[in-house]
């Protein structure tokens, strides 16, 4: 057992200890559940939805959920996969929402946009360069929201958070290969929506 594999022993102990006092009606035991997981939950979601306060929202209302059932939650499976499975699911609903109603663009694209926009007096070889990295993120963030709900999730989830696939696996319960694949036609997409632009740039 590797030092990964240690730590993660430990913290699934202490959150099984935590989730049998809750289910006795220690509020005390919840409350430390959500400290436990609530800045990975917003950073996760955040990495997700591209806003600080969407991503509050979700982690809240994924902890509320676990509130509400934590009564049916069986110790055999680990509460850390419990949890992000809930918290992923209404990230995936809030992407299939976000598509619905054809907001392209996420809050992040619109910052690059205002950066981009305002071209700098300087003309240096560094303010150019800085120019051409915002326009490349613009052009990759827009390329990611236009992958279907679950790629971008899959993602996301591997190259913003660094989560493993096996993680990414347990989260969105599916299996290894199935995340790989995913995340291969991801690339795949992206590659080909990026292509023409770093042709034109270059």
């Amino acid at each position: 057992m590797n030092n990964y594999d240690i730590k993660n022993s430990v913290h699934s102990q202490i959150d099984e200890e935590l989730v049998t006092k809750a289910q006795d009606g220690d509020a005390d035991a919840f409350r430390c559940l959500v400290e436990r997981h609530k800045e990975r939950a917003v950073r996760l979601c955040f990495s997700v939805v591209g806003n600080l306060n969407d991503a509050q929202d979700i982690s809240q209302e994924a902890f509320i959920r676990v509130y509400r059932n934590i009564g049916a939650f069986k110790l055999k499976a680990r509460f850390s996969t419990w949890f992000y499975r809930i918290l992923i699911n209404l990230c995936r609903d809030w992407l299939k929402s976000r598509k619905r109603s054809r907001l392209v663009l996420d809050r992040h694209d619109a910052e690059d946009k205002n950066s981009v926009n305002e071209m700098p007096d300087n003309t240096s070889p560094d303010a150019a360069r800085t120019l051409l990295n915002k326009e490349l993120s613009k052009k990759i963030n827009e390329a990611i929201i236009q992958l279907s709900p679950k790629q971008q999730l899959v993602f996301k989830l591997k190259h913003k958070q660094g989560v493993k696939v096996e993680e990414i696996a347990l989260m969105l319960d599916m299996n290894s290969s199935t995340v790989k694949v995913h995340l291969f036609r991801a690339m795949q997409t992206l590659q080909k929506k990026l292509c023409g632009y770093l042709r034109s740039s270059g």
